[in-house]
């Protein structure tokens, strides 16, 4: 795959008159606790330089991420993106490592579950940052007010998630008997035998944007395996099926929106590691309504449970989340205040924040703020109930 993907690039660069334009972003995100020590919770540099290339039909990019990370300890330079597309008068055909962004959700991910993510800090990143490109196959047909896109992921890239530290989302607690196991990560071929596949069908029907999705791929989270015979604890990634619903009407200053969708059969770590399988529903339902002119108010509800569940399963049976966002914009729309709240209906626990978004200098994107986490210690929030903390965030654009 990477080298096809170099081939598509000097095929863009030597064989076709195309237009070029370069452009990037330095971010920095630095975050302290609010406590006695005032310990640094987040602090990286990052570094993207975009290269896009136009002809007739052809559009490219390009990005280089060079990331310094001073929490985790690591430097990374890598390949971002780097795709091509062909538009022909009634389809297109993109190759390459990208984002496939198949949600409408803020804050959360309920259908856009195509690329695997970084939480190396929950949810508090971009989620440019959080999504995590793969090499993906995309084409699109498009027809009237309809189109239907298909997607192929050759790729596989397990999710980073953290099971230590500050930003631990969750950690598996071996029974006695298995301390001593040794621990492997069974991570997939890239081959035929691995890809996966999916589509989705758009419309604009009676005032209604529309699609129906079909997902079909491996499981970028681990799933946690026993074998007794080998001393093995593994981490294994089952395929799943899944089929989703979203839509999004406008009615006056109010969209009213939502997404859902339905996992036909998938795996659960347990207790006592031997994973459990049931069917699995998620959905949202949403609004935004913008109140004054420079006003937004963006309210949603978001449920997911396990419908067979089992009392070995490590996830909890059902999970309700509500979240609100107030949007301001004044002078111009160079101050920008904001405030967010993620509550957690079932164990009553919470994630919120103030910022303040500053655009007053050409180029140069300033937010500072902080964020407070509440609950019991092993609720979805609470378990993160030490990292209150002041961030700042610098974008300067080039």
């Amino acid at each position: 795959m990477k080298k096809l993907i170099l081939i598509l690039i000097i095929a863009v660069n030597l064989v076709l008159p195309a237009e070029y334009t370069m452009s990037g972003v330095l971010k920095s995100f630095y975050a302290t606790e609010t406590g006695r020590n005032h310990e640094f919770l987040i602090e990286y540099n990052r570094f993207q330089l975009k290269t896009e290339a136009y002809s007739e039909n052809l559009h490219g990019l390009f990005v280089v991420d060079l990331l310094h990370d001073l929490i985790n300890h690591k430097e990374v330079i890598s390949l971002r993106e780097a795709w091509v597309e062909y538009f022909g008068s009634s389809f297109s055909i993109k190759l390459g490592r990208q984002h496939v962004v198949w949600g409408k959700v803020d804050g959360y991910f309920v259908n856009d579950i195509v690329n695997p993510l970084d939480l190396s800090y929950f949810l508090l990143q971009d989620f440019d940052d959080i999504r995590t490109p793969v090499n993906i196959l995309k084409g699109k047909i498009y027809k009237g007010n309809s189109s239907f896109e298909f997607i192929a992921i050759p790729e596989f890239k397990s999710s980073l998630i953290p099971t230590s530290g500050k930003w631990s989302i969750f950690s598996v607690q071996f029974p006695p008997m298995f301390q001593n196991f040794k621990i492997l990560d069974i991570v997939p071929e890239n081959n035929l035998n691995s890809v996966g596949v999916g589509g989705r069908f758009s419309a604009f029907l009676l005032g209604t944007d529309l699609s129906l999705i079909f997902l079909r791929k491996m499981e970028y989270t681990p799933v946690m395996r026993i074998n007794m015979a080998d001393s093995l604890i593994m981490k294994t990634y089952p395929w799943f099926t899944f089929y989703g619903l979203s839509f999004s009407r406008p009615l006056g200053t109010l969209v009213l929106r939502g997404e859902g969708g339905y996992y036909k059969q998938r795996y659960f770590t347990t207790v006592d590691l031997r994973p459990a399988k049931s069917p699995f529903y998620q959905f949202c339902i949403g609004f935004d309504y913008e109140l004054l002119t420079n006003f937004n108010i963006s309210m949603q509800y978001i449920e997911e449970g396990i419908t067979d569940y089992s009392p070995k399963i490590i996830q909890n049976e059902k999970r309700r989340i509500s979240t609100s966002f107030l949007n301001y914009k004044f002078a111009e729309e160079t101050i920008k205040p904001g405030v967010i709240l993620l509550y957690n209906l079932e164990d009553e626990s919470f994630m919120s924040g103030l910022n303040l978004e500053l655009d007053m200098v050409d180029n140069l994107n300033i937010v500072v703020g902080g964020f407070i986490f509440n609950g019991e210690r092993d609720s979805f929030f609470g378990k993160f109930d030490s990292n209150d903390l002041l961030f700042l965030k610098v974008k300067y654009y080039f």
